[in-house]
C-alpha cells in the first residue's frame, strides 16, 4: 500500500509537469495576440450576449397572443440572469464607457420589472412598450461594446401598437453592425508555433463562466476578481526556464517528503505496538496477582476456622480445676495440634505464594 502511495505521488508530479508544459504553449499563443486584453474581454462578453437579441424577438408574439404565463416564464428563464450577464460586460468596458453602460443597465432592470408587472396585470400595450424599451436599450449597450447587429428586417415590434410611426423608422433607432466582424478570426490571432509548426489558437470562451459567478454570494466582487484574474493571466509573460526549474525542485522535494513521512509513520506504529505489548503484559500480571490473593484469602479463612476449634479446650480448662500434670499434658497436646496444623499449612503453600503473602 505504501509503495502505491509513493507511485501515486510521482504520477501526480508528472501530470502537473505535463499540464504546466501545455500551459506554456497556450501562454505563448496568447502573448502573440496583438489585441489589447481588455478589448478581447469586451468582444467575448458581447458575443455571448448577442444571441439574446434574437430571443427578445420572441416576446412580441407572446405578448400579442396575450400568453402571459409564457411571458413570465420567458422573463425568469432566458432573461433570468440577464442583468448579471450585462454586469459582466460593464466590468470589461473602459472607464469612459462604464458610467453610461451602468445607467443603461439600470434602465434595463427597470424595464424588466415593468414588463413583469404589466404581464401580471395583462396589459398588452404596456408590455409592448416595456419590451420595445428593453430591446432598444439592450442594443445601445451592445453598441458601446461594438457588437450590436440588429437587422432592420427582423424588427418585430409594430409601430401601430406603440406610437403609430412606420416600422422602418423604429428599427433605424438601433445600430446595425454585422456580427461577422467579431466572429471572423483575425489573421493575427492565430500564430504558428516556432517549435512544432502547428497553428495555435486561443481557447474559446467558457460559456459557463457567467452562470458560475452569478451563483456566487460575492456578487460584483466575484466579477471584478474574475476579470482581473483573466487579464493578469493574459498580460503575464511566463518564463519557461523558471517553470522547469520549479518543477525540477518540487518533484524531488515531494518524493523526499513522502518518504520521510512514511518512515516517521512506521516508527510511530512500532512504538505503539511496543506499548500495547507492555500494557497487555501488565494486565496479565495483574490478573495473576488477583488469583493468588484469592487463594491466600481462602487458606487464611480455613486456618481461622481450625483455630476456633481449639477454643473449647481453653474454655474447659477455665471451668474445672485440674492438676498440674493434667494441665501440662493438655498443653503438650495443644502444642502438638498447633504444630501439626502449621506444618500442614506450610506444605500446602508454595514458595511463590509465601512471598506474595509476606
Amino acid at each position: 500500500m505504501k509503495f502505491y502511495r509513493s507511485m501515486l505521488v510521482i504520477l501526480v508530479a508528472i501530470a502537473a509537469w505535463l499540464i504546466s508544459s501545455l500551459g506554456l504553449f497556450e501562454a505563448s499563443a496568447l502573448e502573440s495576440n496583438p489585441l489589447d486584453p481588455n478589448v478581447s474581454h469586451v468582444q467575448q462578453y458581447a458575443m455571448r450576449l448577442t444571441p439574446l437579441q434574437t430571443r427578445l424577438l420572441e416576446l412580441e408574439s407572446l405578448i400579442k397572443d396575450e400568453n402571459w404565463s409564457e411571458v413570465k416564464s420567458f422573463l425568469r428563464g432566458p432573461l433570468g440572469d440577464f442583468e448579471i450577464r450585462l454586469r459582466f460586460l460593464e466590468k470589461s468596458l473602459s472607464l469612459s464607457q462604464k458610467g453610461e453602460a451602468s445607467t443603461k443597465i439600470q434602465n434595463i432592470s427597470k424595464y424588466l420589472t415593468q414588463l413583469d408587472a404589466s404581464a401580471v396585470a395583462g396589459n398588452q400595450r404596456q408590455s409592448l412598450e416595456a419590451a420595445y424599451a428593453l430591446t432598444t436599450t439592450f442594443d445601445e449597450v451592445l453598441s458601446l461594446a461594438g457588437a450590436s447587429h440588429t437587422n432592420p428586417s427582423q424588427s418585430v415590434y409594430s409601430q401601430s401598437s406603440l406610437t403609430g410611426e412606420p416600422a422602418n423608422a423604429l428599427t433605424q433607432k438601433t445600430s446595425s453592425i454585422p456580427i461577422e466582424t467579431f466572429l471572423t478570426p483575425s489573421s493575427e490571432t492565430n500564430k504558428q508555433s516556432p517549435k512544432t509548426g502547428t497553428i495555435l489558437e486561443a481557447r474559446p470562451p467558457n460559456n459557463n463562466l457567467e452562470a458560475e459567478l452569478s451563483s456566487s454570494p460575492l456578487g460584483n466582487k466575484a466579477i471584478d476578481d474574475t476579470l482581473s484574474t483573466s487579464q493578469n493571466t493574459m498580460d503575464t509573460n511566463l518564463s519557461p526556464d523558471l517553470t522547469y526549474i520549479a518543477l525540477l525542485v518540487l518533484i524531488p522535494l515531494t518524493i523526499y517528503l513522502q518518504i520521510r513521512y512514511q518512515r516517521k509513520h512506521q516508527a510511530n506504529q512500532d512504538k505503539v505496538s511496543e506499548l500495547e505489548g507492555k500494557i497487555e503484559a501488565l494486565n496479565q500480571d495483574k490478573a495473576n496477582l488477583g488469583s493468588a490473593l484469592e487463594q491466600t484469602q481462602g487458606r487464611l479463612v480455613t486456618m481461622f476456622m481450625d483455630l476456633e476449634e481449639t477454643k473449647p479446650v481453653a474454655k474447659l480448662l477455665q471451668q474445672r480445676t485440674i492438676t498440674v500434670e493434667e494441665q501440662e499434658e493438655l498443653m503438650q497436646e495443644n502444642d502438638s495440634f498447633v504444630q501439626a496444623l502449621l506444618q500442614q499449612v506450610q506444605e500446602t503453600v508454595s514458595p511463590e505464594e509465601r512471598h506474595v503473602e509476606g
